[in-house]
């Protein structure tokens, strides 16, 4: 199953600046599905030992999470699409990737961009579309 969502709502700080944060939301007020990517502004040695010194996505519920596990993050202009890792998909009750649409301003997305490139720093999945 492909999860496919319009994101009213693209956010790219973390509410309190703990980390490197990119959010996408159906509904900010009544959220049912959503994609939150973060990283860490520096790996401690604790998350280098347990192997989480890479990104963390969640999508839609906090049981299809994990640190690292995408094969695939493809950004368009106004759209995203994700695939998890072959090795991820016994955790993710069917689901094996989404597709989100959003509308952002040429600067947003700039942002976004530049975020997500942060978030997914040493990771080969990410990728921007030329359009």
């Amino acid at each position: 199953m492909i999860v496919k969502f319009h994101a009213n709502s693209v956010v790219t700080e973390h509410p309190e600046s703990e980390c490197f944060f990119v959010g996408f939301a159906d509904d900010p007020g009544e959220t049912v599905n959503y994609l939150l990517l973060q990283r860490a502004f520096e790996d401690e040695e604790q998350d280098i030992t347990l192997g989480h010194n890479t990104y963390h996505v969640e999508l839609s519920d906090q049981s299809h999470s994990s640190y690292g596990g995408l094969s695939k993050f493809l950004l368009h202009r106004n759209q995203l699409e994700l695939s998890f890792a072959s090795d991820r998909l016994n955790q993710l009750d069917g689901i094996v990737g989404a597709h989100i649409t959003f509308q952002l301003s040429d600067q947003q997305f700039e942002l976004l961009h530049e975020r997500l490139k942060l978030v997914f720093t040493g990771s080969n999945c990410f990728a921007r579309v030329a359009t």
